[in-house]
């Protein structure tokens, strides 16, 4: 059987994991022991790929971004709630006796509602631009 390099370099990333059988390993030891030129490249370029991509990406990446996304959504749900609460206060209302339905913030205090509605609409603008990301990228996670 005829081994060349294309086999050799298929073969590399199953030999580098540690996964091959032991025939496939000693194949590979036995072509690179015979090619030292492509055994030196092959590992040089391994080197380089595996430096290339622990540099990129911490070790601890996926954790961050969903510690900050989970965080990023406890925020949303609470500035929606808040908004919410402060749209719908000033309409709040009452039976009288006699009297039947009856606004009661809107009748007491319109000023207190409208300015209920002025915090309601910068909470709104808030959950607005907390569901956008703020104007920042859309990665979680900034590089360290």
């Amino acid at each position: 059987m005829n081994i060349t390099r294309d086999v050799v370099q298929d073969l590399w990333p199953v030999y580098v994991s540690g996964e091959a059988s032991r025939d496939t390993t000693k194949l590979v030891d036995e072509f690179l022991a015979k090619d030292a030129e492509f055994a030196t490249r092959l590992r040089s370029a391994d080197a380089e790929t595996a430096l290339a991509s622990h540099a990129l990406v911490p070790p601890d990446v996926e954790r961050r971004a969903l510690t900050k996304a989970k965080r990023l959504l406890r925020r949303q749900r609470t500035v929606f709630s808040l908004a919410l609460m402060f749209t719908l206060f000033p309409l709040s209302f009452r039976f009288g006796s006699g009297e039947g339905f009856q606004w009661t913030v809107l009748r007491d205090t319109p000023e207190l509602a409208v300015a209920l509605w002025v915090a309601a609409a910068v909470l709104w603008g808030v959950f607005y631009f907390i569901g956008r990301g703020s104007g920042s990228s859309t990665s979680f996670v900034r590089p360290s």
